[in-house]
């Protein structure tokens, strides 16, 4: 069943399929819906997108990273 449905998805007619394993168009059609219904089943869907990767666990914040020192004030000078 796995060959008929995968030669039906590129295009053959269930007439040529059945024709072809010599089975009545009228049992070749149920058993290609039953396969297809069993292979794709409820959940799986052939257009979704790809399934997006878990977001990492949450843990506590980073703290700021240190840069370097401010420059100090210019002291000034009297004269």
């Amino acid at each position: 069943m796995a060959v008929l449905h995968q030669l039906q998805q590129l295009g053959r007619t269930v007439e040529q399929l059945a024709e072809l394993v010599d089975i009545p168009v009228k049992k070749l059609r149920p058993r290609l819906r039953a396969h297809r219904a069993a292979t794709t089943g409820p959940a799986t869907s052939t257009n979704s997108p790809e399934p997006t990767p878990p977001a990492p666990p949450a843990g506590p914040p980073e703290p700021p990273a240190a840069g370097p020192p401010a420059p100090a004030a210019a002291a000034a000078t009297t004269v």
